[in-house]
């Protein structure tokens, strides 16, 4: 029957690794990222809204005639969270703290880049 788990002596576990005295938590020397930052919030909006415009500019949108109510859907989904999600990113950002802004702000980043190379690539693999 276990009571607790073993006491961890922290000194043996982490004797080659020294604790830092001091923390610097100035994101490239300007943006506190420890506090709620507004800048990183809207950036991190900004960023999911472009990151959502280039994955979903892909999709050719299929004529009125030829469409069923699954792509109408799935048209009328992809609208909605283009929209939706910057204002959730923006909300979740603030809330939390600046550093989840800098996280969904380079990962969007990043995920648009990379859509944006993949296309580029299979343009020019396809001609």
């Amino acid at each position: 029957i276990f009571i607790g788990f073993p006491e961890v002596k922290e000194t043996i576990l982490y004797s080659f690794i020294h604790a830092p005295e001091h923390i610097n938590t100035l994101f490239l020397g300007v943006i506190d990222i420890s506090g709620k930052s507004l800048f990183l919030s809207l950036l991190a909006a900004l960023a999911t809204y472009f990151q959502l415009h280039v994955s979903s500019n892909s999709n050719k949108v299929p004529s009125p005639s030829a469409s069923s109510f699954g792509d109408n859907l799935t048209i009328s989904m992809q609208k909605q969270m283009k929209y939706f999600f910057p204002l959730l990113m923006f909300f979740i950002s603030y809330k939390i703290s600046g550093v989840i802004g800098l996280y969904f702000l380079t990962t969007n980043l990043f995920s648009a880049l990379q859509e944006l190379y993949v296309k580029r690539h299979l343009k020019t693999v396809q001609v």
